[in-house]
């Protein structure tokens, strides 16, 4: 009888970021986004950022670590994260300060078209260098969700 081997651990995060680039690069169908068992986060990444760059990107994986179920995340234009069904979330990063070894930032986030909008706790992480690495990014999404107590919540919810 064979195994099956189930990556634990960093070579979970790992595939799971791998994964998650091949569904950047390749897209989501608009049927498989518009699935009623999956839940879409509408996104929008710091103005004058792109979908690849390092924050946005920690930003998605920390998204896709903590959900639940079955979720779609969009990257949109800012201005554009409301969300347009009940079970879907829309978010704004907002970077508040990003140089002289500090970076900070919330989160604006709403579930569902009718939910109100809300405005997480600011965090802000001292650096000890002045490197934006990817690494430095993964660490402030992360935490930038947990300092988020509402909205992580609804996101782990099943």
């Amino acid at each position: 009888m064979s195994q099956i081997h189930r990556p634990d651990g960093p070579r979970r995060r790992l595939l799971g970021a791998f994964l998650l680039a091949v569904a950047l690069m390749t897209g989501v169908s608009a049927p498989q986004a518009r699935s009623p068992d999956r839940a879409v986060i509408r996104l929008s990444c710091p103005e004058n950022a792109q979908p690849r760059d390092p924050l946005c990107r920690a930003m998605i994986q920390a998204l896709a670590e903590t959900a639940a179920g079955p979720t779609v995340i969009r990257t949109v234009a800012r201005g554009d994260e409301a969300p347009t069904r009940p079970g879907d979330i829309g978010m704004a990063l907002h970077v508040t300060k990003h140089g002289d070894g500090v970076l900070s930032g919330h989160l604006v986030w709403q579930k569902g078209p009718d939910g109100a909008r809300q405005t997480g706790q600011a965090h802000r992480m001292t650096l000890r260098d002045t490197s934006f690495s990817p690494e430095i990014c993964e660490q402030f999404t992360r935490e930038l969700l947990k300092a988020t107590p509402d909205l992580h919540a609804t996101l782990t919810a099943p």
